[in-house]
């Protein structure tokens, strides 16, 4: 072949080649995103979709609020089909909000609540203060944010929070793996009364019957009770809250309860739509200037709980 055109084919090929690499530069270039406003950090998984919002100011008009002067919680949580498992401001407890993490007694320069629940400990006057929020990272892979709170009585703080929110899809679920470290932000260490419930909690969206699961399947357990810490349900790696409809569709969430965290109880009841990993029950828990490091994971999905997937993600979670 004469040697020009030799040359000129190619250059031909590699043309197409890299026409057909290109062909769709959006493909090339998906990734999680961030839409960061005044009040909330809003992350899209890499196909555009919803995965979740953070509310860190406050929240926008027109939409419910809960009971409590702050947000510092995640609300919606998508599922990949699109549907929100969680929900604000029920009639039953207006204080729950979304994925949310609150101590129902705390006890430092001042005691306090800020579950909103005001049985336990004051819940007046005490205001959760976000100082910063930042994007952290989004990649192909995840989107993570980062923010710092201060929980303050009055005028006192009690204590610095700073969660990290890394949001991902894994085995057919919108995927959020919560760290939270809190340290005293006073001149005292602050102590968790000894209380049957509170911590990290997940509010479902009331959507029917009610379908709560773990690893041996669907579970028939009487309710979980405030003033009887031993109906608190058995310490698991995970438990899921699904709702079907009238239609028939099933939506849910899991929590997965990570095995660094301290020794836990949960605090579930269904008339509630709550999950609630609680390290109180047994034992009061000291927050020193060093502090606490605890870490959850959130697993929404579309259908029934899918057990082995489920299972899978909480060994998946246990190893990270």
């Amino acid at each position: 072949m004469d040697p020009s055109r030799r040359t000129m084919l190619q250059a031909a090929i590699a043309g197409l080649g890299v026409a057909t690499l290109n062909s769709n530069p959006s493909a090339a270039q998906a990734k999680f995103t961030t839409e960061k406003t005044a009040d909330f950090v809003l992350v899209k998984d890499a196909k555009g979709k919803n995965l979740a919002r953070y509310l860190f100011g406050k929240v926008p008009a027109g939409e419910k609020a809960p009971a409590v002067p702050y947000t510092d919680f995640t609300h919606p949580v998508w599922t990949p089909a699109g549907e929100e498992v969680t929900d604000v401001g029920a009639k039953d407890h207006p204080h729950h909000r979304g994925v949310f993490f609150a101590w129902i007694q705390a006890e430092g320069v001042r005691n306090g609540d800020w579950w909103g629940w005001g049985v336990r400990a004051p819940k007046t006057g005490r205001t959760i203060v976000n100082r910063s929020v930042r994007v952290v990272s989004s990649d192909a892979n995840a989107a993570v944010i980062e923010a710092t709170n201060v929980w303050k009585a009055e005028d006192d703080n009690i204590l610095l929070e700073t969660i990290r929110i890394r949001a991902h899809q894994a085995r057919g679920h919108q995927v959020l793996d919560y760290t939270y470290h809190f340290a005293a932000a006073g001149p005292r260490d602050v102590t968790l009364g000894q209380q049957p419930f509170g911590g990290f909690c997940y509010r479902a969206k009331p959507r029917g019957e009610i379908i709560i699961s773990d690893s041996s399947g669907a579970l028939d357990r009487e309710n979980s009770d405030p003033d009887v810490p031993a109906k608190n349900w058995p310490s698991k790696p995970w438990y899921d809250f699904s709702t079907k409809d009238a239609a028939g569709k099933i939506v849910g969430g899991a929590v997965f309860d990570h095995p660094s965290n301290p020794p836990s109880t949960w605090h579930i009841v269904r008339f509630a739509h709550m999950l609630n990993p609680c390290i109180v029950r047994d034992h009061k828990v000291m927050i020193d200037k060093k502090g606490l490091t605890l870490r959850y994971r959130v697993a929404a999905h579309d259908g029934g709980a899918d057990i082995a997937a489920l299972d899978a993600l909480a060994a998946d979670f246990r190893k990270s």
